[in-house]
């Protein structure tokens, strides 16, 4: 049994969150469970703990309240929508693939060919029973397959590197800058990597390289629609709001949002630009 001080304390940090909650305009407090009717609920609070993501203890800054992308066309048109000019048929095409986020199974086998995509067709128009269904956070909402089970089947490839081939005004730049800011999306929202495998440490810094011939190339061409994305989505400004909250409660600073380098100290991420060097 915990004393009467426990409670209070829990009182006093359950009333910090709520207030924290409100400044960042969030929607209701989830954990609204945790003390009811003035009564102590040993199992909500423990329930409220637990990541279903990892089965373990939640991360210092918790996330629950951001909403998180099903997939890449989901992130564009949803999590980002006007504050980004959304990929063309093409692009969306070679990200979806790429990424490995669209069920074979279900999928019109004329749009498994990139040849085919009409390249007048509206990106939002692949999102159709009769042309391509997307993956929803790994699952397909059709046949309910999952991407391990498409993988294993066969049906859809393991891709660990993408290399495309895109002529003149195609939106190289534009494309790279939103997929590169998708995949840091997704890595905010997952649970730290050290914590779902023995395989890797908790020290280990995951690294997101913007590299070209040169280094002011890499700044201009690649960086710098990336960090676009990054400065002025609403979404990430509502991450970094969410820090904001955390580094005044901790006396922690969680981030480093600079000209040349965007860090995540919660989540051991590191980005910036580079030019060449021997090891790349």
């Amino acid at each position: 049994f915990l004393s009467e001080e426990d409670k209070r304390q829990i009182s006093l940090i359950r009333a910090k969150s709520k207030r924290r909650h409100e400044e960042l305009h969030e929607g209701e407090d989830r954990r609204a469970n945790i003390i009811s009717e003035g009564e102590f609920n040993l199992q909500s609070i423990v329930g409220d703990l637990i990541d279903p993501k990892t089965g373990k203890m939640r991360e210092l800054v918790d996330t629950r309240d951001l909403a998180e992308a099903k997939n890449f066309y989901d992130y564009c048109y949803r999590i980002l929508g006007s504050d980004i000019h959304a990929p063309w048929a093409v692009q969306m095409w070679l990200a979806a693939m790429s990424l490995g986020e669209v069920c074979p199974k279900c999928t019109n086998p004329k749009y498994l060919d990139v040849r085919n995509i009409d390249k007048s067709l509206d990106s939002r128009s692949l999102n159709h029973p009769k042309r391509m269904t997307f993956l929803e956070h790994g699952v397909c909402p059709r046949c309910g397959a999952t991407k391990r089970d498409l993988i294993q089947s066969g049906l859809l490839p393991t891709i660990n590197q993408a290399v495309w081939t895109l002529g003149q005004r195609s939106g190289k730049s534009s494309t790279s800058a939103v997929v590169a800011s998708y995949v840091l999306h997704r890595y905010l929202m997952y649970p730290m990597l050290s914590s779902m495998t023995n395989s890797m440490q908790a020290s280990t810094e995951l690294v997101i390289i913007f590299c070209s011939l040169t280094y002011q190339k890499a700044y201009d061409v690649m960086w710098t629609p990336f960090k676009n994305i990054v400065d002025q989505s609403q979404w990430f400004k509502s991450y970094f709001a969410l820090l904001d909250s955390y580094a005044q409660q901790y006396g922690k600073e969680l981030y480093i949002n600079s000209k040349s380098i965007l860090a995540f100290a919660n989540k051991n991420i590191r980005c910036y630009p580079t030019g060449p060097t021997a090891s790349r």
